[in-house]
C-alpha cells in the first residue's frame, strides 16, 4: 500500500513540476529504464535520495501539504488514505 501511495505521489510531484520521468531519472542519477523498478521496490535510502534530489521533506513523498491543511474550522483534517475526518482537540 505504501509503495502505491509513493508511486502516485512521485507521479503527482513530477506532473506538478512539469517534469518527465527522463528528467526525474537524470535528477536522481539513474538510467531512464530503471525508474519504474526503483519506484516499485524502494528502500529508505531511495526515499531519502529522491527527497533530497527534489528538495522536499521525505514525508511529502507520501502525502501532499494540501492534504494536511485543516478544514475551515481549523480542528479537522482528512485522512490521506480513506478521506475520513480526523478531529483535533486544541488545548
Amino acid at each position: 500500500m505504501i509503495k502505491l501511495i509513493f508511486m502516485d505521489r512521485i507521479e503527482e510531484i513530477l506532473k506538478n513540476r512539469g517534469m518527465s520521468k527522463s528528467a526525474f531519472a537524470e535528477l536522481i542519477g539513474i538510467k531512464k529504464q530503471n525508474v519504474n523498478a526503483l519506484l516499485k521496490n524502494p528502500t529508505r535510502e531511495t526515499y531519502e535520495r529522491i527527497a533530497k534530489a527534489m528538495n522536499i521533506p521525505m514525508w511529502q513523498l507520501f502525502i501532499s501539504p494540501e492534504d494536511l491543511l485543516p478544514k475551515s474550522n481549523h480542528t479537522e483534517l482528512s485522512c490521506p488514505h480513506c478521506g475520513g475526518q480526523l478531529n483535533i482537540k486544541i488545548e
